[in-house]
């Protein structure tokens, strides 16, 4: 039947998505020691509990993708799926800027004075993290429109690709090879994930909401950077007041937005 057909395709996806997630890190053990695994291991958490989010946000946008695909709605569509690309901007974007700043002060923090050298670690991953909160919405609507038979090449690939490139690189470039590679394959994903819903669909998004988020970003690193002096919570506070004032003078942030975000189920 088509629902068992989508569950079929649903499991290989999944498979497959496991492998090239995972891969960084078994190969790390494979071929350095636990102490490499475990600086690479406390950045990467950092990723795993960001991800969360998005995963959580893109399942309660789904129901409305897909009833409005479903509907042959194109307008509903495109306007749910322009709302969620645009929300997860707004905290993708001061997220990863936020984080890179303030990495090494964080790792400190969270694993201790060991562990400095998680800090630059994560400092490459969280722009695989930010990756990802686009990577999983759009992956998602490619199983609410129905293509999940077509993503199946594109994680085969990256599977395949991911193995490859931490087995070349790893034993020469350690924590460096496997995080960059890391960010490589989350992008790949979500750029191929969308070309999956592009072809599908033929959507547009405007990048009018994301052009302002970015600025607003901009101006944040900005100030950080002049205050990178000070503590941890209170560059980070002051970081985020920052992004905040910005976006609002630019015009990125208003009622209906936070109305939107609050009105999803």
């Amino acid at each position: 039947t088509a629902r068992s057909g989508k569950r079929v395709w649903s499991s290989v996806t999944i498979a497959l998505n496991i492998i090239y997630f995972r891969a960084d890190t078994i190969m790390l053990a494979i071929f350095k020691t636990q102490e490499t695994v475990g600086i690479y291991g406390a950045g990467y958490k950092v990723l795993e509990v960001l991800i969360a989010f998005p995963a959580m946000f893109a399942g309660l946008l789904m129901p409305l993708i897909t009833r409005a695909y479903a509907d042959g709605d194109h307008e509903r569509f495109t306007a749910t799926l322009q709302k969620g690309f645009d929300f997860l901007a707004m905290v993708a974007l001061p997220m990863v800027a936020g984080t890179f700043m303030l990495a090494h002060p964080l790792m400190r923090l969270i694993a201790g004075s060991g562990f400095e050298l998680s800090g630059s670690v994560l400092r490459i991953l969280i722009f695989a993290t930010g990756s990802i909160f686009f990577g999983v919405l759009f992956g998602n609507t490619v199983v609410a429109i129905g293509r999940q038979r077509k993503a199946i090449p594109l994680y085969a690939v990256v599977a395949i690709g991911s193995l490859v490139g931490y087995g070349l690189l790893i034993p020469r470039y350690s924590v460096w090879a496997a995080a960059g590679v890391t960010v490589a394959t989350e992008l790949t994903i979500t750029i191929g994930s969308f070309l999956i819903v592009w072809s599908a669909t033929k959507i547009r998004l405007s990048l009018r909401q994301f052009g302002k988020t970015f600025i607003s970003a901009v101006i944040m690193v900005a100030v950080m950077w002049v205050f990178r002096g000070w503590n941890l919570f209170l560059t980070a506070t002051l970081g985020a007041v920052t992004y905040l004032a910005a976006l609002l003078a630019v015009g990125g942030l208003n009622r209906a937005m936070i109305r939107d975000a609050m009105q999803l189920r």
